[in-house]
């Protein structure tokens, strides 16, 4: 007698639980008479009552248990159904209202269960149609016992295996499932803390502006009054409109920063921009923080003048007036700074603005733009937070744009911001 292929149980039993149809399985007992591995319990469709008879024999023979049989397909469907067989044999061409194809297919529609087609005919669309209605092998009349055996053990292997397929899909349906749920709760909280923070934003804008107003208001009217004649008056006037100024200037940052992420998701109104009208208000507005520190501002404007950027003006000027703000800091007494503008292939267009300051190094210039990160020579006193280079850069990048940093230790520093050009007329 021919032994059975041992087949892994267990996968059925638990696959069944994953599944709204039932599965067909295997029972438990470790021997059955006749010397078989595990009892399958076989089902036989045929309308040939001798190939009938004569199938249930080799089945037998084989070690399988026959647990029942019909030749008509309605019947069939409804004694597989109660009997839940672990294989079915079905012939495909079958006497009465339905075909085995058809009884296959409303089988499914309730127990999972292998099927294996008989048939005398095999062509290719026998095959397809076989293997549309759910079909696990076929067989062609005649065939042999090894024929019948290997197909079996086939049919049962693969279907093991969409059983595992079906759990495994089950399991990460479910986690899948969860782990959107969580994903979809974090976005609601990350949104409903980013609307806080922009109400946040908003209030302390107006919170911390109003008394700062009002006190460069007080200290222009003491400048302006009587007492401003004392000289020890007029220094305490002096220092307190210039700590006021100083911590506008301090607050103006912190909030910048703090609306990146706020502003990330708002539209950003670009036109076409002179960057050379740009450079020249920015530099106006850092003349005296130059003259101050005994820096010389050059603007070398080349065939700027022909020049338009696509990008948001008050950006802009606030990019510019960072990179001139930071050249003039960081320089060194008596420095310079040189602010070019030029276009470049590719229809971008580049203001730089280059010092005569200490340099960088690499490792400096690769945390340069992280958030209060400072590089204050020793001994050097410079005002700010470290964050005006970050602010920049986020600035830059919903301009479409980038920022750009090159420096030479001992010899200086050039950043520039890139931004598109605007028309298709710009001179390279």
């Amino acid at each position: 007698m021919m032994m059975l292929t041992q087949v892994n149980t267990n996968w059925f039993a638990t696959a069944v639980g994953h599944r709204p149809i039932m599965a067909a399985g295997f029972p438990n007992d470790d021997t059955v008479p006749g010397g078989a591995q595990s009892a399958i319990r076989v089902f036989v469709v045929e309308d040939e009552a001798v190939i009938s008879l004569d199938l249930c024999e080799r089945l037998t023979s084989l070690g399988y248990v026959v647990c029942g049989s019909a030749s008509r397909g309605e019947v069939a469907v409804e004694k597989i159904l109660e009997i839940k067989p672990n294989l079915v044999l079905m012939d495909i061409n079958l006497a009465g209202k339905i075909s085995g194809v058809e009884a296959a297919e409303r089988i499914r529609a309730h127990y999972r269960v292998p099927v294996v087609f008989l048939t005398a005919y095999s062509g290719s669309e026998l095959i397809a149609r076989a293997s549309s209605s759910g079909g696990y092998g076929y067989l062609v009349k005649p065939f042999e016992e090894r024929e019948l055996h290997a197909t079996i053990q086939v049919a049962l292997t693969r279907f093991e295996y969409d059983c595992r397929l079906g759990e495994i899909n089950a399991i990460l349906e479910e986690r899948v499932g969860l782990r959107t749920a969580e994903l979809e709760k974090a976005l609601h909280a990350a949104e409903e803390a980013n609307r806080a923070k922009t109400v946040f934003l908003r209030n302390m804008n107006h919170e911390l502006r109003t008394p700062l107003h009002q006190i460069s208001l007080l200290a222009e009217l003491l400048a302006a009054t009587a007492i401003s004649a004392d000289e020890k008056a007029a220094w305490c006037i002096e220092n307190i409109a210039r700590s006021g100024k100083h911590l506008a200037q301090l607050i103006e940052q912190l909030l910048d920063l703090s609306a990146i992420d706020a502003r990330a998701t708002l539209p950003l109104h670009v036109e076409a921009v002179d960057p050379s009208a740009i450079v020249r208000e920015a530099i106006a507005m850092v003349q005296s923080l130059a003259d101050e520190t005994g820096i010389m501002l050059e603007n070398v404007t080349g065939a700027a003048g022909r020049l338009t950027v696509l990008a948001n003006r008050d950006s802009l000027r606030q990019v510019v007036m960072t990179l001139l703000s930071n050249a003039i800091r960081y320089n060194r007494q008596g420095g310079s700074v040189r602010v070019e503008t030029c276009c470049l292939d590719g229809n971008m267009t580049r203001i730089s603005v280059s010092d005569t300051g200490l340099g960088l190094t690499e490792e400096q210039l690769r945390s340069a733009f992280d958030p209060f990160v400072r590089f204050v020579p020793e001994g050097a006193v410079i005002d700010g937070l470290g964050i005006g280079l970050t602010v920049a850069r986020h600035l830059a990048e919903r301009m479409k744009g980038r920022i750009e940093a090159s420096s030479v230790p001992g010899k200086g520093s050039r950043f520039s911001i890139v931004l598109p050009s605007a028309g298709s007329d710009q001179p390279q």
